[in-house]
C-alpha cells in the first residue's frame, strides 16, 4: 500500500524530532533500543521515517517523554462525541474500566483529563 505524501512527510518529520530528542538526552540509537526492547536498526528506521510497528513508536515516544504532549494534541483534535465519551468515562464493564484507568494513568499520567 502506498502512503500519501503528507503521511510520508509526517513520518520523516517525526523521525527527525525523535532523533533530535534522543541526541539531546545523550542517548545513541543502541541505548534507546535497549530501553524500549527493540533493535538499533528499528530505531534507525524510525528516525528515517520508515515503517515500524506502532507499539515501537509509542514506546520510543514514552521513553523520550514525548508521548503526553502528542496524546494531548490527538485528544484535542479527536472527532466525535463517542470518542469524547469513551475518553472521559471509559468502558461500562467494571473489569474493563479498571484496565482503562490503568492505561490512562500509564500512558497519560495522573492529571490527564482533569
Amino acid at each position: 500500500m502506498k502512503i500519501s505524501k503528507l503521511a510520508q512527510n509526517f513520518a520523516i518529520n517525526l523521525g527527525y524530532v525523535i532523533q533530535h530528542k534522543r541526541s539531546s538526552c545523550g542517548l545513541d540509537q543502541r541505548m534507546l533500543a535497549q530501553r524500549v526492547g527493540s533493535s538499533r536498526a528499528t530505531i534507525s528506521r524510525l528516525e528515517r521515517g520508515r515503517s515500524v510497528a506502532l507499539e515501537t513508536v509509542l514506546l520510543v515516544l514514552a521513553e523520550l517523554d514525548m508521548l503526553k504532549d502528542i496524546a494531548y494534541e490527538v485528544a484535542a483534535h479527536a472527532d466525535g462525541v463517542r470518542f469524547y465519551q469513551r475518553k472521559k468515562s471509559g468502558p461500562r464493564d467494571p473489569k474493563k474500566q479498571k484496565k482503562w484507568e490503568e492505561f490512562q494513568k500509564y500512558w497519560l499520567g495522573d492529571n490527564y483529563g482533569n
